[in-house]
């Protein structure tokens, strides 16, 4: 009989459990209660069996999980509003001064795409002035002539790594403080290289081609 009584018993707390919102917090503490409105920064509701009881504010920061009734988890996640206010602050004014530097217009400095686009056209610019590093094409134009399958395996090594950072030869540190003029000028530094590289790769080839027949035909003109 006892053992029947507690059975019920268990099956009427979970019932019960089921029949409301459950609130857990991150100082570990659970509460039974019935959720009001959820808010951006802030959590409304009243405690179960309570609902003529005061509502109650809490901050969503102070959350860890709602589980409603149905079965459903909201999961919250901790945002510090002030610090988020001051790095929004930080990125804006970086923002205003990178356009100051680039001399990017007011309406483009407030478009995403226009400002993008004015700081990649700068670095790709700047890229095909500024870098020149011909030891790589030199080398692989050097070792195609005397081996063809060698130059290529030369040329793909070489190919593979982006610019040493001393041969990028930038005119200005203060625009590579900005990262994507800094990926956009290594990028065209890159195509650059590997441009120079191939070529070079094609003429040492085409060298050694008409080396070995020069060769080939004074051999056979000395038989």
């Amino acid at each position: 009989m006892k053992k029947n009584l507690l059975i019920l018993y268990y099956m009427l707390v979970v019932v019960l459990i089921k029949a409301q919102d459950s609130l857990f917090l991150n100082n570990n503490n659970t509460e039974l209660v019935k959720i009001i409105e959820i808010l951006p920064g802030t959590t409304k509701y009243v405690f179960y069996q309570m609902n003529d009881g005061p509502q109650i504010t809490i901050n969503n920061n102070d959350i860890k999980k709602i589980v409603f009734k149905n079965g459903t988890t909201k999961t919250f996640v901790i945002h510090n509003y002030y610090n988020d206010t001051i790095q929004n602050a930080a990125l804006l004014n970086k923002k205003s001064n990178d356009c100051t530097l680039f001399n990017i217009s007011g309406d483009s400095c407030g478009n995403k795409k226009l400002y993008e686009n004015a700081i990649n056209i700068r670095a790709i610019r700047n890229a095909d002035s500024n870098y020149i590093n011909k030891t790589p094409s030199i080398v692989t134009g050097l070792v195609s002539w005397v081996c063809i399958p060698c130059g290529l395996i030369t040329a793909i090594s070489v190919n593979s790594s982006p610019p040493n950072s001393i041969n990028l030869n930038v005119s200005n540190f203060d625009y590579f403080k900005n990262n994507i003029y800094k990926y956009a000028y290594i990028k065209e530094a890159h195509k650059i290289k590997r441009s120079n590289v191939w070529s070079s790769f094609a003429v040492g080839s085409i060298a050694s081609i008409i080396s070995i027949f020069f060769a080939g035909a004074f051999l056979v003109s000395k038989h």
